[in-house]
């Protein structure tokens, strides 16, 4: 209380109060104040004001007690949200794994499959490949034969060769009938599930935050007024 009791303009002792003004005076002051109607004592008022002081002084320390309750609250809640923040980014990542475990399995299974049909189809195109190869030397074989005996033979001669080279005539007829009703170029081509494309689409909006606010004490102001 040093020096608090008295008057910052005049550094005289504060004995009076001037109720029209609410100012606290010295002696110097209530000259000041002369035509005031209501300056009084403190030593007069101070009798009075103790219940109001001690009032002011639950109200200070109950404020006091609710203040520190919010303080400890605060340092909490940033260790909380620091926590939070943690868990936040580990339930991101899990999902983010287990995504990326997901797409992997499902990259290898789909090459695998694509693989194996790869094969399958290279080995029939290989035998299809040998076939007319075989074909071709059929061909060859009997073409210039043919084309010998109907520039230089006789009748009787493309009649024999006719009938030696029916059945190899027949199969290669056979044969190139068989390979132009198969398809000979295959293409596979990669589709994603809609749900896939639609995710895509989608980009960062695929996980959002969502934010709840509590209140320390619901109802309750922070300093009693």
């Amino acid at each position: 209380m040093k020096g608090m009791a008295r008057c910052k303009e005049h550094f005289e002792i504060i004995k009076f109060i001037c109720e029209d003004h609410s100012l606290l005076c010295c002696s110097e002051c209530l000259f000041i104040h002369r035509k005031c109607k209501h300056v009084n004592k403190v030593t007069e008022q101070c009798k009075l004001h103790l219940e109001e002081y001690r009032s002011a002084q639950a109200s200070l320390e109950n404020s006091r007690a609710r203040v520190h309750a919010v303080i400890e609250d605060c340092e909490r809640e940033i260790e909380n949200i620091n926590n939070n923040g943690l868990k936040v980014s580990k339930e991101i990542n899990v999902h983010i794994d287990s995504i990326i475990v997901m797409l992997n399995n499902t990259r290898s299974t789909v090459l695998k499959e694509a693989n194996t049909k790869f094969d399958t189809e290279t080995q029939l195109l290989r035998v299809r490949h040998s076939t007319c190869k075989s074909i071709e030397a059929t061909i060859a074989e009997i073409l210039p034969l043919y084309s010998l005996v109907l520039k230089a033979g006789t009748p009787e001669q493309t009649f024999i060769l006719t009938r030696m080279f029916k059945e190899k005539i027949a199969h290669v007829q056979h044969e190139v009938a068989k390979q132009d009703e198969t398809p000979c170029s295959i293409r596979i081509n990669v589709e994603f599930a809609p749900e896939m494309s639609a995710l895509l689409k989608k980009g960062y909006s695929i996980v959002s935050l969502q934010m709840n606010y509590n209140s320390f004490e619901k109802g309750k102001k922070l300093i009693d007024q």
